[in-house]
């Protein structure tokens, strides 16, 4: 880790540390600064990281609810795309002991109904009792709340299992639709997810754009080999249309997809893409972006 990127970390522990003394604005502010490398003004926004600050703060919009809970986040998607493709649900369970192992498909996906990055590949052989430790720590506490992210704060705990997407090879091409106003504007591309990851940014037309997230809070940005851009795939009209239809009532939603067999399948919403705390490079993209977002009043 470079000098900036120790610096960086430093700050974040020590917003944690001082939590309980400096508010829950102060916390964002301090983890804003450890996490983007300036100081976050979430009262007068201009970022895009600071305009989805200002967005956890302030804007309580009871539509967003149903899309943090990956359960009833299907059936929100379906009834405004009714014809949209959901991966197949195997089954919903309360507790680490209710999920049928050894009866599931030799390839399954574990997750959390309300967790972000609660997601496991099941793929035999694995370690039974290690998945049932991570699952386990999923169910002990709410999501959300060290990142203020309130929507996920009252999402029933649960483990939701569905059908991998596919055949036996690699996992499919994440695409991160980000809409604003219902508006489609940029796609992150995650390819070799759980392999080699590899994340890029292309917009509508699918001209590479050059931005890019960083590996961690002060380090180099991810920048993918250009000669590796995947082409469009045939559906991205479709994709694009569908993101703009679940994200249109909200000022800005990220509409996630995966692409099987030429079809979109609806992954998930999120409203808060790295909470907040998510470093650009160069920053002058979290400007451009924020241009974009026009918050309620």
């Amino acid at each position: 880790m470079n000098p900036r990127g120790v610096a960086l970390t430093a700050v974040r522990r020590l917003a944690k540390g001082t939590r309980p003394w400096i508010g829950e604005r102060g916390f964002e502010r301090l983890i804003g600064l450890g996490s983007l490398g300036y100081l976050p003004n979430i009262e007068r926004p201009r970022t895009f990281n600071e305009k989805l600050l200002w967005l956890k703060r302030h804007h309580r919009d009871p539509a967003m609810l149903p899309y943090a809970d990956k359960v009833a986040a299907r059936d929100a998607a379906r009834a405004v795309a009714p014809e949209l493709r959901l991966p197949e649900l195997l089954g919903v369970y309360e507790r680490v002991d209710d999920v049928p192992f050894a009866a599931l498909p030799d390839r399954a996906v574990l997750k959390s109904s309300h967790g972000s990055g609660h997601v496991r590949i099941l793929a035999r052989p694995y370690d039974e009792a290690a998945v049932r430790v991570t699952a386990a720590r999923w169910l002990h506490a709410p999501y959300g709340t060290a990142t203020s992210e309130w929507v996920y704060r009252d999402v029933p705990r649960r483990l939701l299992v569905e059908a991998f997407l596919g055949d036996t090879g690699p996992t499919p091409t994440d695409y991160k639709v980000y809409v604003f106003d219902g508006e489609a504007v940029l796609v992150h591309l995650f390819t070799g997810r759980f392999q080699h990851l590899e994340r890029r940014m292309v917009d509508r037309a699918w001209n590479a754009v050059p931005a890019y997230r960083c590996a961690y809070p002060g380090g180099p940005p991810l920048v993918p080999d250009p000669a590796t851009l995947p082409p469009p795939p045939d559906c991205l009209d479709r994709l694009l249309t569908y993101a703009e239809r679940l994200g249109a009532p909200f000022p800005f939603a990220r509409v996630d997809f995966y692409v099987v067999a030429d079809e979109p399948v609806f992954g998930e919403i999120t409203f808060f893409p790295n909470a907040g705390y998510g470093e650009f490079h160069p920053r002058s993209f979290d400007m451009e972006l924020g241009a974009r977002l026009r918050l309620p009043s």
